[in-house]
């Protein structure tokens, strides 16, 4: 998975991504946010081989890092 999230979206993004999620502002996107990479992680333990093997499986990384760099409300 390594070097797909590099050929997906970068790791610059994707790391960018993963902090902001964690320090965006509490409410019910914050939830979601944090939701949505539970899940993707959660899909990379199921389908480990699936998510190494085909370009097609870290496609949907790429809403939730774009989600993620959205600017949150302050406050």
């Amino acid at each position: 998975m390594a070097g797909m999230v590099g050929r997906v979206v970068g790791w610059l993004p994707a790391l960018a991504a993963l902090i902001s999620a964690v320090f965006f502002a509490r409410g019910r996107f914050r939830i979601l946010l944090l939701a949505l990479w539970a899940g993707y992680f959660a899909y990379g333990l199921a389908f480990n081989y699936h998510i190494h093997r085909m370009i097609i499986t870290p496609l949907p990384l790429i809403p939730i890092v774009a989600l993620s760099l959205a600017p949150g409300r302050s406050g």
